[in-house]
Formats: structure tokens, sequence, C-alpha cells
């Protein structure tokens, strides 16, 4: 049957494989659940059931199959139900289960659990060397260390992960290298807003505004903690060239007090109070 189910959805037959599927399906087939959940959701032969897969996926789940704990760990909308399904694959050596066990630990806030979790895959999955230096790096449920979480950064850093390579270029900017640490910064391909903010800095230090402009202009003010020193930096800017090239300065001070204004009437202290004076202030101003 599994020959026949299977060269019908190799022919792409959706409907014929369906009904083959189901007849093993009934029969509390593992394999044939699985894949019989796949078309519930898809709608592959039948009429689109989210509700009907995750009811088929968990019986196979319940059957051993790991495809099936993956899938419906990943689908359901009880996060309650999620764990035992994906320490149960996690134990059956799936990588993939370990991974997003780990992430669910992270969710609840048991960061030893996930620690566990991150260090049992760590040379399968790159990311998990950046989660586990980022936790390290943090102090987040663990005593911070950042020795520890540069050991991790470096290991995902020569597995080619980008966000490594700007943690370690962190640690020297924040040694107070930082000639040297916004050289390294400049050659990643795509660096975080705060990075940005850090060579604004370095270029406005040095005379080079309209670098800063540019680097400054490319920051996502949500992703950056010192929006205040963002803005200020952006109108300083603009107050220095606007008697070289008004047009440009007039832009900038546009930019940095609509943007500011935004974020006051959007976010501010613990991303919670609405501060809506602090917001007109600024529109006031870029207007």
């Amino acid at each position: 049957l599994y020959c026949k189910a299977d060269e019908l959805n190799r022919l792409c037959h959706y409907e014929k494989a369906y009904a083959e599927y189901d007849k093993m399906a009934k029969r509390k087939d593992d394999h044939a659940l699985y894949v019989l959940g796949e078309y519930l959701y898809e709608g592959k032969g039948c009429t689109p059931d989210l509700v009907k897969a995750l009811q088929t996926w968990k019986i196979a789940a319940d059957e051993g199959n790991t495809d099936a704990m993956l899938r419906y760990a990943k689908e359901s909308p009880n996060d309650e139900e999620k764990e035992p399904y994906l320490l149960a694959a996690a134990n059956l050596g799936i990588h993939e289960a370990q991974y997003l066990l780990a992430g669910e630990y992270v969710k609840k806030g048991d960061y030893i659990k996930s620690i566990e979790c991150y260090k049992k895959i760590s040379h399968q999955y790159v990311d998990a060397n950046y989660r586990l230096g980022e936790i390290y790096n943090n102090g987040l449920g663990v005593e911070k260390n950042p020795l520890i979480a540069e050991s991790y950064y470096r290991i995902g850093s020569c597995a080619g992960d980008e966000r490594c390579d700007e943690r370690l270029y962190d640690f020297l900017y924040n040694s107070g290298k930082e000639d040297e640490a916004c050289r390294e910064y400049l050659k990643l391909k795509d660096p975080s807003s705060e990075t940005r903010l850090k060579l604004g800095i370095y270029y406005h230090k040095n005379g080079e505004d309209e670098e800063a402009a540019k680097q400054l202009s490319k920051v996502n003010t949500y992703e950056i903690k010192e929006r205040n020193n963002y803005a200020n930096l952006y109108c300083e800017i603009a107050d220095k060239i606007y008697y070289t090239n008004r047009r440009d300065a007039c832009y900038l001070f546009d930019v940095a007090t609509n943007k500011l204004g935004y974020v006051y009437k959007r976010y501010q202290k613990n991303y919670e109070d609405i501060d809506l004076p602090t917001a007109k202030i600024y529109y006031e101003i870029g207007s």
C-alpha cells in the first residue's frame, strides 16, 4: 500500500493518494497518519482542515512518528502540549526537536534547560552557539561570563555566523579599541542597528558627518536602546552641515525629530507607557 500511495502522491494524483493513505491511517499506521495530516493541512486531495490535521498528527505522534511529533509541536496553538512531544522527539535523537525545545525553555525563562539543549546540538546548529553566547554574555539565568560567551561566539564565527562576528567586534569596541572594532564592523554584510549607531558616532567623532549620516539613516529605531542619543546625534550632524548643505541638513532634522516623535508616541520606558506630550514636542520641531 505504501508503494501505491506514495506513487500516486509522486504523480500528483492527490485525491487517489489521499484515499490510500486514509485506508492505512484507519489501521493506525503512523507514516500514513503523518502524511494524511500533511494532506489535510495543505488541502491536497481534500478540503484544508487544520483541526483535523492536528488531530491526525497527534495520533501519529502518539504512535511514535517523530515527523508527526515535530509537526504537531510546530503547529499546535497549545503551548503546554508542545514540550512533551518535542522532548520525546529530542530523546529519540531528532536535532531539530532539541533546538525547538531549547527555544520553548527560553520562552519560559528556564535558561538552564535551554543551555543543556543548545549544547547537545551546538555541532549541528550554528545558531545554537550564538544563543549560548547571548545567554552567558547577558547573564540570562546564569552568572554573566563574557569569557564563556566569547568562546561560543568564536565557534559560531568559524562556522560563518556573522552575528557572532559582530559580538566579537563588540568586545573590541567595549574594551576601548574603537578604531579596530569599527574597521571590522564595516566588513559585515548586514550590521545591526546598534552597530550602525556606533559607526555613526565613530564617524561623527572623526569629522566624517556624511558617512555618519549614511549609517544613521539605516538604523531601525525599534532595535536600539539609546534612542535619544540617536536623534540628538542626527540633529547635531544636521546643525553642523546646515550652512554648507541646507537641503541635506533639513532632511536630517526631519528624519531625526519625526522618528523620535513616533518612538515616544509608541514606546517609552519599558515599552509600555505612551508619552504623547514628548511626541508632540518632537513632531513640532520636525515640522
